[in-house]
């Protein structure tokens, strides 16, 4: 929204905020908002002494901040330890005044499509990845969970297009209805709580050369036993494409059960015989926290869209993240019968 004039000054002397100009409420809640999330990006992306508490003395008398009516927010440079504190306490107080007068969590009707879904572009990036990885192998029979259609602007769904599949299968969660032809391809109807053999679908053991199954054992009421039908369904030497949401908001379709950290889907596809290839993280603190307040893509800077996808290791195995991928790999041999 244009706004008149918007400038936000947060005083050192004090907690003090103060805005100037008359925009629309509208316009007045969005501009703050925008406001917040670069402050906190600034936070965030700063040298780590500026993320300790700290106490001391030795505040300027003039302001910390100042945020322009586009939104943008400038954090003074060389910020004395208090300073620092106080920059940090100013957030939060932010964040708690508009929670408490129900602005966040952001609520702007159809925002995923308007603003695009944050933990999408991990998950973009983490599909194209996979397909590079996997470019020079031939996948005779691909299977997607689904059914897909274009739900949001910033999907490529089906993702079985980024890979070299021949024949493309789309399963969906059912039990009653027939194997269909679609214009996707061959549809599986199934479930993933309860093996092949008792769904009556022991002809599809081990017919896939690669399974993507994103975003998908949270709703599951067995997580390692869905794994071990994945497992069922990879043939040997097959490629399975995984994951889970962890640092995420609560999506009931129609429970939400689980949440895993990167740790814990590796542990639920070794469980079930699968060997980890790859293992990335989506998104760092500052994603988990913006996609928690509904942040979308467009309120991203480029260096934050950056930081999307990562290969697990040191800092991001102790930090928070949107969600885990995996790459994962059926060994030739049985699982019963490897050793070591």
């Amino acid at each position: 929204p244009e706004l008149d004039r918007q400038v936000l000054a947060v005083q050192s002397r004090n907690t003090m905020h103060t805005v100037s100009g008359k925009p629309a409420l509208l316009g007045y809640c969005f501009g703050i908002w925008i406001s917040v999330v670069h402050l906190l990006a600034h936070l965030h992306g700063s040298d780590g002494s500026l993320l300790s508490v700290f106490g001391g003395t030795g505040v300027r008398d003039g302001p910390l901040w100042s945020l322009g009516k586009d939104g943008s927010a400038k954090l003074e440079a060389d910020l004395s330890e208090a300073e620092a504190e106080l920059a940090r306490k100013t957030a939060v107080n932010m964040l708690a005044a508009l929670y408490e007068r129900e602005l966040l969590p952001f609520k702007t009707k159809n925002y995923a499509r308007t603003k695009g879904v944050l933990d999408r572009v991990p998950l973009e990036q983490f599909m194209r990845v996979s397909s590079r990885h996997l470019a020079g192998v031939e996948l005779e029979n691909c299977l997607e969970w689904g059914p897909y259609f274009k739900r949001w602007p910033n999907v490529t769904q089906p993702y079985t297009r980024l890979f070299n599949c021949k024949n493309k299968w789309t399963f969906t969660h059912s039990t009653t209805s027939p194997r269909a032809s679609t214009w996707f391809g061959n549809t599986l109807h199934g479930e993933l709580d309860s093996s092949l053999d008792e769904q009556g679908l022991d002809g599809v053991k081990g017919k896939f050369d690669l399974v993507i199954i994103p975003q998908t054992l949270q709703y599951v009421v067995d997580p390692h036993m869905s794994a071990r039908v994945l497992y069922e369904l990879v043939k040997p030497g097959g490629y399975l494409v995984f994951s889970t949401p962890f640092m995420q908001t609560i999506m009931p379709y129609p429970t939400d059960y689980f949440r895993f950290t990167a740790e814990g889907s590796e542990l639920v596809l070794k469980s079930a015989g699968f060997q980890v290839v790859k293992s990335y993280v989506g998104g760092d603190d500052f994603w988990s926290m913006c996609w928690i307040m509904h942040c979308g893509v467009s309120d991203l800077s480029p260096a934050m869209l950056n930081r999307a996808l990562m290969e697990r290791g040191g800092e991001y195995s102790r930090n928070s993240y949107m969600l885990s991928a995996q790459l994962a790999r059926r060994p030739e041999l049985p699982f019963a019968n490897r050793t070591g």
